[in-house]
């Protein structure tokens, strides 16, 4: 609400000139006075009386008048707002696809089957003879036995794919071609009371009998299929097969200089079930304790020669194929030219010093070179009893010290199906 104030307001007086008759004109007349100054106006107050919304003028005159305050004018209305939009309609959910399986053919080849369509599909392939030395030294190659059959003239044939540490085939690893790859290999068959021990023991088709002694075959040939996968036919026709026993395919690769770690690979299994892998079911010692502290059983990649067969065997399951029991029988004096004794024949040992002339190979009815038998008497050596003469293999192995109590048996015998059989069937 304005402050308003009244304003005074002055009237003047003015003479008024008559007109007169004719005559002269009169002298000019005298100059009116001055008109008074008009009286000030009346001041006002305005107060506002909050109760019911008026205004009260307040004049010093002792006139006074409420006033109404001016109405509010009316807000604008609002503008209609648009029509929203209909919602889309959601996505029907697509079917769901078909399960596939995928089948390892054994061959460097996977099947991928899904419903009533399938496609067979080659794994990749690198080729050895193009790798570089880093390549080969960093392949960390591996090993699987994919297969096992005997021919119709009774040589066992082995199938087998070799792959990279990316899970890559590896071609160009056959023997004679310019890789220097060599390959052996062992076939065995788990027995009982061979030659009349009460353990049981691996008796390889590599010999002639289980009578004669044996070794792995030095691969004359293998064939390569070009895909990573191989196939070697051994040399002798096997005889006196027990198609329901426990088998062993042994196979050891290496190459000259060692571009790349040795692999050794075994793979257990009955003939007439080839594909249930029956491999560690049988062992008592874990392979990988006997690494922990002869680390240079296994040559590095591009490593020299290591302490032990040049680095290239190192897996006890693989030892077998030529330590086993059938070792025997190349030390039976009379039976070849090697100065080999057996020193429970009477006389052949000095009772007094412990001290025999020869290599000695039997001890107390067991071969010294079959595995068990080795093994041990190395790890006992210094308190072996009977000290001055060669033992075959490991000539005086009567000085070896073992470092640790030699009754921590575990340190060997764990992990595996029958690692407690040190004290279960000692």
């Amino acid at each position: 609400m304005n402050v308003f104030r009244q304003a005074g307001i002055y009237v003047l007086a003015g003479a008024l000139a008559l007109a007169g008759c004719s005559g002269e004109k009169g002298p000019a007349g005298a100059n009116g006075a001055n008109g008074s100054n008009g009286a000030n106006g009346t001041s006002c107050t305005v107060t506002q009386n909050v109760a019911d919304g008026t205004a009260t003028i307040t004049c010093s005159d002792g006139t006074s008048a409420t006033v109404a305050n001016g109405t509010n004018g009316t807000n604008g209305t609002d503008g209609t707002n648009g029509t929203d939009g209909t919602n889309g309609t959601n996505g029907t959910n697509g079917t769901d696809g078909t399960s596939c399986a995928v089948v390892d053919n054994g061959n460097g080849t996977r099947t991928i089957t899904c419903g009533a369509t399938a496609v067979t599909v080659s794994d990749s392939v690198v080729d050895y003879s193009k790798m570089s030395i880093t390549e080969k030294a960093e392949a960390n190659m591996t090993i699987v036995v994919t297969g096992f059959s005997v021919g119709a003239d009774g040589k066992p044939v082995v199938t087998f794919k070799t792959s990279d540490r990316k899970g890559n085939g590896v071609k160009g690893l056959a023997v004679a071609s310019p890789s220097s790859v060599s390959y052996r290999f062992g076939l065995l068959k788990l027995a009982a009371g061979v030659n009349g021990s009460a353990n049981d023991t691996w008796v390889a088709y590599t010999a002639a009998n289980a009578t004669s002694t044996a070794s792995a075959e030095t691969a004359a040939a293998v064939t390569d299929n070009g895909d990573g996968t191989y196939a070697y036919t051994f040399t002798r026709a096997i005889s006196g097969a027990s198609p329901a026993a426990v088998h062993r395919v042994a196979i050891i690769m290496t190459a000259s200089g060692n571009p790349f770690a040795p692999v050794n690979t075994v793979r257990d299994f009955v003939p007439t079930a080839f594909a249930t892998d029956l491999t560690n079911q049988n062992e008592k010692v874990d392979p990988a304790s006997c690494l922990e502290c002869h680390t240079r059983f296994r040559a590095n990649a591009n490593g020299t020669g290591a302490a032990f067969h040049g680095g290239g065997r190192y897996d006890p399951r693989v030892c077998v194929a030529c330590h086993n029991d059938q070792s025997r029988f190349v030390a039976i004096p009379g039976t070849g030219s090697t100065p080999l004794v057996n020193l429970d024949v009477a006389s052949v040992v000095d009772t007094t010093t412990g001290v025999w002339t020869g290599t000695a190979a039997i001890v107390n009815g067991e071969s010294v070179f079959n595995l068990p038998v080795f093994i041990h008497k190395i790890h006992m050596g210094e308190d072996l009893t009977l000290k001055g003469g060669t033992y075959r293999a490991v000539p005086l192995m009567y000085e070896t010290h073992y470092p640790q109590d030699i009754r921590n048996c575990a340190k060997c015998h764990k992990t595996v199906a029958k690692a407690d059989n040190w004290k279960s069937q000692p």
